[in-house]
């Protein structure tokens, strides 16, 4: 008999942890601007005009001798309507990774992972 009281307890634990856990993804990160994400160029953009577009990076990072730093902004938002649901095509995963030399941008990579590109539309870019 304790026994299954004891299994009962544990399965109660495993569903609330994994409905908590499905709750805490649902959006992750501060959403920011992609038009303005694609268009930072290197060497003419500054970090000032980046920290007042998008506010705090998510990430800062220091490179070993420290002559870069590296900036990554990140937002995730999931898919569907509840927790156990997903559908690929209402979620957004963005990243955008800034590396500076100085106070100016070196390099700019902004990805979008979700939706999913279209293959068809890359195509015809």
């Amino acid at each position: 008999m304790t026994r299954a009281i004891h299994a009962v307890r544990a399965g109660a634990v495993v569903l609330l942890a994994t409905t908590l856990g499905a709750c805490a993804t649902q959006q992750s990160g501060r959403d920011f601007d992609d038009a303005y994400a694609q268009q930072i160029k290197p060497g003419v953009t500054t970090k000032a005009e980046i920290r007042g577009r998008l506010g705090r990076p998510a990430v800062v990072q220091s490179t070993d001798n420290h002559d870069q730093d590296i900036w990554t902004y990140a937002y995730y938002k999931a898919g569907g309507s509840t927790w156990w649901t997903f559908d690929p095509m209402k979620a957004q995963q963005k990243r955008l990774v800034i590396t500076f030399k100085g106070d100016s941008v070196k390099e700019a990579r902004f990805m979008r992972e979700l939706p999913p590109p279209d293959p068809l539309e890359e195509a015809y870019r």
